[in-house]
């Protein structure tokens, strides 16, 4: 027996759940502008991103406009003051804009972070970009200029030179728009990529432990936090990318993930430059959303799709009645567990479902890799991904040996040092020597499989007795409602209530076409064997929704979803069941 497996076992032999998977490829220790030269000379003509619009509208870019554009950008910027370090942020849409405002703000030595405005009046919009200091901000005016008004209600200024003043904001120095409001003379975009005399200016000298971007956890239970990556972390995640989707650079990656949410960024054109085909606004009917990206698909050649799991499910339900559908060779899920229903889509939609576990702190974690329906474990994410370590432990954050349940920890080289508020940085949550505590929890398989059962935040999701974590009443609502033929996606989550203090509620979207009622789905729920049934009668709720709110990452947007279902049951105070 080899030392590394010792290391792996316990004094009376057994098996621990520490899984750790050798780096078997040499990281690449460049800036992200030295490695976008690089493919610029290397492919300059090729295609890396089409962006499609529901109107039918079709933008491309290769890698060396790409670069040059980013390059043009990133001395206009110098030109307008921009420091090394200083935090820029961006308020666009999924479009070319988005794209080269990253790379343009990372090759002026700045930190790029992406935002989406949610509130009306822009409060969730302003508090983010005090807290991390932003000092300037790209914006998209939106349709009838609704996302400018919102910012004028913290902006007090903006000037035909971009300069912007703002009390309630006091970081804030410029605002660029990326398109023309009447009445106003703004800074436009389009006038640092082709208007200003910048040739004289020299882009900084960088160093690849330096931070580039910002992403923001999703905040689906909670605030958002602020995570720093540098040039070398970005590289690092590329790899992880490629190695968790299984693509090959020959390949066209369909992906409706933003390019704000790190399940978006670009890490893997800067990897090895594969083409991306992504959609630019979220389509909100679920019936529209599947036949566009059918059609992308199918239009653009694409081989693997990078998608959410409804949206599996929802090809699924017309996939079989297209006479002109074609088998992919792989539906790439990120960053969620997956109940064994989208693994319905092998032979149908897809040669394999890929899955992959991980963190805005660390990038990819796990990735699994599942040809065969009935060889699926549910909820199994796979073993981690090289160079990463996985352990879970106890209450006490001792190690626990394989098929117990307790915290999930990740240790990887890709793994940020710090949260980001205001320039200054605090250590993650529960860090000790490199390990960060994923907040999730769950148990090592024997043969070395991670399998994620629930978040610890969650009461009544995740039960913990004898010692032991186990899961609870979320997680196998979710998993049971999803195996029914008219369910299209379901989301359950916990609210308060004045008999049982907590109960839980699962929010279910219909298939579209598709006829469901609360009162067929609790005779399903009821009939199977709850866990801990005793405990939990008259705990759960069922309600329907033609869809969920969403987050920018495009998860559920829990928080959003929680509010309407309290809101819906205290209309309706009696009724156990609500429609």
């Amino acid at each position: 027996m080899n030392p590394q497996m010792l290391s792996q076992r316990n004094m009376s032999g057994k098996q621990l759940s520490y899984v750790h998977t050798p780096t078997n490829y040499s990281y690449s220790y460049l800036t992200v502008p030295e490695r976008m030269q690089q493919l610029a000379r290397e492919t300059p003509d090729k295609d890396v991103y089409v962006f499609l619009y529901p109107s039918g509208r079709r933008d491309s870019i290769s890698v060396g406009t790409l670069f040059e554009k980013s390059k043009a950008l990133a001395k206009s910027l110098i030109q307008l003051g921009l420091k090394k370090g200083d935090v820029v942020a961006t308020c666009l849409p999924n479009d070319k804009d988005a794209l080269i405002s990253t790379f343009g703000v990372i090759f002026a030595g700045g930190i790029i972070t992406h935002l989406l405005l949610r509130d009306e009046d822009g409060t969730d919009l302003q508090n983010k970009l005090r807290q991390i200091g932003v000092k300037y901000l790209v914006l998209n005016p939106g349709v009838n200029e609704e996302q400018l008004r919102a910012c004028m209600n913290f902006v007090d200024e903006i000037d035909q030179s971009g300069c912007a003043r703002s009390i309630k904001v006091p970081s804030l120095k410029m605002v660029i728009t990326t398109s023309e409001v009447k009445g106003m003379s703004l800074l436009l975009l389009d006038d640092l990529l082709t208007g200003m005399q910048n040739d004289d200016v020299i882009l900084p000298r960088l160093d690849p432990e330096e931070n580039i971007v910002l992403f923001s956890t999703s905040g689906s239970t909670g605030d958002c936090k602020f995570i720093p990556h540098t040039h070398h972390g970005v590289m690092i995640i590329g790899h992880q990318a490629k190695e968790s989707i299984g693509y090959k650079t020959q390949d066209v990656l369909y992906s409706e993930r933003r390019i704000a949410w790190l399940g978006g960024f670009p890490f893997m054109l800067l990897h090895d430059c594969p083409k991306v085909v992504t959609l630019t606004h979220p389509i909100a009917n679920l019936s529209e959303h599947c036949r566009f990206t059918y059609s992308a698909l199918l239009n653009e050649k694409c081989t693997i799709a990078c998608v959410l799991p409804a949206t599996v499910v929802g090809l699924l339900d017309m996939y079989q009645s297209m006479s002109d559908r074609q088998i992919l060779k792989s539906i790439h899920i990120t960053g969620l567990t997956l109940a064994s229903n989208v693994m319905n889509a092998i032979g149908v939609i897809t040669e394999r479902v890929t899955n992959c576990y991980g963190m805005s702190e660390g990038g990819v974690i796990t990735s699994n890799h599942v040809s065969e329906k009935n060889t699926y474990l549910e909820f199994s994410t796979g073993k981690p991904v090289a160079g990463v370590e996985i352990k879970v432990v106890d209450t006490d954050e001792f190690i626990v040996e394989r098929e117990q349940t307790g915290m999930i920890l990740a240790r990887s080289p890709s793994m940020a040092k710090s949260y980001y508020i205001d320039g200054n940085t605090t250590l993650p949550a529960q860090a000790t020597s490199g390990w960060v505590d994923t907040k999730d929890i769950g148990y090592v398989t024997e043969d070395g499989e991670l399998v994620v059962a629930g978040r610890q935040s969650d009461t009544i999701g995740v039960l913990y007795t004898g010692g032991r974590y186990m899961r609870g009443l979320i997680t196998y609502l979710e998993a049971l409602l999803k195996d029914h033929p008219s369910v299209l996606d379901v989301v359950a989550v916990t609210v308060p209530d004045d008999v049982f203090v907590e109960i839980v509620c699962a929010c279910v979207i219909p298939l579209p076409g598709k006829k469901l009622t609360t009162s067929e789905l609790e005779k399903i729920y009821k009939s199977k064997i709850v866990p801990g049934a005793d405990d939990w009668e008259g705990f759960e709720r069922i309600m329907l929704f033609q869809t969920f709110p969403k987050l920018y990452t495009g998860k559920p947007d829990k928080r959003a979803l929680r509010e309407e279902v309290m809101r819906r049951k205290n209309e309706e105070p009696k009724k156990s069941i609500f429609v």
